[in-house]
């Protein structure tokens, strides 16, 4: 595959402000020429008013063994997809012990579901801190090495990759995938900033273990940072020198876009006009 053929766009961001289906969104993604997408898994959304607009994602309890294949062929022209695991609402370290084995059926079930679709890579989110309740970090950091120890044999027998995001700090995450050689990594790079690491640590730590890339932005405004907003050179990260370290450490692929928009037609042109400012950078660095 050819570079621009590693781009992908996340469903996360894609609101069905005109009702749109999933099947009516996969059409409009292959027409702007994309190549690849990570299906949001769960309920969500993140724009709307006076209530959050959902964004196009898929319910895998939704979806029988026939409903299943028949999905697989409908994304089989696209040259690959992933799926991001339900996070709203989630939480795999919570202190509530049923809010926890929810969480890891949930993920499980991403596992099974991206498997019978044939999605290459499940991106899961780690445990945090339950509202209400002070924890311990080394606490939540024990919860995500045992719900990953109990589904990387899983993922490996379904042949489907499993990342955790960066969502917190370095030092945290470290500790988890230092204890979880089979886990990879999903590399955020807005949330590798707003937690208060530059990206080019997490590559250089950690470069045999990432296996997908979240392309976001982080600007910096007068009330704080605002993620996922358009790609432009006016911007917390260094787009370049992110890029030239992904070139250095040979990461291949896949790329996916995180970009708002206030419906799909607006977040693809923000993500076409996006792909070429990264393809512009990428084809100037050596």
């Amino acid at each position: 595959m050819t570079m621009k053929e590693k781009i992908g766009i996340s469903t996360w961001f894609l609101p069905a402000t005109g009702g749109e289906s999933f099947s009516d969104i996969t059409a409009m993604i292959a027409e702007a020429g994309f190549n690849g997408l990570e299906i949001s898994l769960g309920f969500g959304g993140t724009i709307g008013h006076p209530y959050t607009i959902p964004s196009i994602g898929l319910w895998p309890r939704d979806f029988d063994r026939g409903k299943r294949k028949r999905l697989r062929d409908e994304l089989s022209g696209f040259d690959f997809v992933t799926v991001h695991a339900p996070h709203v609402g989630i939480n795999i370290a919570s202190v509530n012990p049923g809010i926890r084995e929810e969480s890891a059926r949930q993920y499980i079930e991403s596992v099974e579901f991206a498997s019978d679709i044939g999605a290459s890579i499940v991106t899961f989110h780690p445990g945090g801190p339950t509202p209400g309740v002070i924890m311990p970090e080394e606490m939540i950091n024990e919860y995500d090495i045992s719900f990953g120890k109990a589904v990387i044999h899983y993922a490996k027998e379904r042949k489907v990759k499993i990342n955790y995001e960066v969502t917190k700090a370095f030092v945290s995450q470290e500790k988890v995938l230092s204890a979880l050689p089979g886990m990879g990594l999903t590399l955020d790079i807005g949330h590798a900033v707003l937690n208060g690491t530059d990206p080019l640590v997490w590559m250089e730590s950690f470069r045999d273990r990432i296996t997908e890339v979240h392309l976001n932005s982080v600007t910096k405004m007068w009330h704080g940072y605002v993620e996922h907003q358009p790609w432009d050179r006016n911007n917390v990260l260094d787009y370049p020198q992110i890029l030239q370290k992904l070139r250095d450490i040979a990461y291949a692929g896949p790329f996916i876009f995180e970009l708002q928009g206030i419906d799909v037609a607006q977040t693809l042109k923000i993500c076409k006009k996006a792909q070429k400012m990264f393809l512009d950078i990428w084809n100037e660095l050596r």
